[in-house]
């Protein structure tokens, strides 16, 4: 049968630039865990953009893990 060959050829080419467009415009899952951060007691740090995105995740873990109350 003619052109037979053409639908799975499609359907390869189809999960090549749907793998493409995955691994291209997606971050891959960070290895890095709050564990990772040192010691810092005692230091200053400075954090900008602390009300949005990754600055305010960060003065999240800061203030958990380095603020004593009282």
């Amino acid at each position: 049968m003619p052109g037979s060959g053409f639908l799975p050829a499609l359907v390869v080419l189809g999960k090549v630039f749907k793998a493409f467009v995955v691994e291209s415009y997606f971050a891959p899952k960070s290895k890095f865990a709050t564990d990772h951060i040192p010691d810092l007691t005692g230091k200053v740090v400075i954090v900008t953009g602390g009300n949005t995105g990754i600055g305010k995740e960060t003065v999240k873990v800061f203030h958990t893990t380095y603020l004593l109350p009282g």
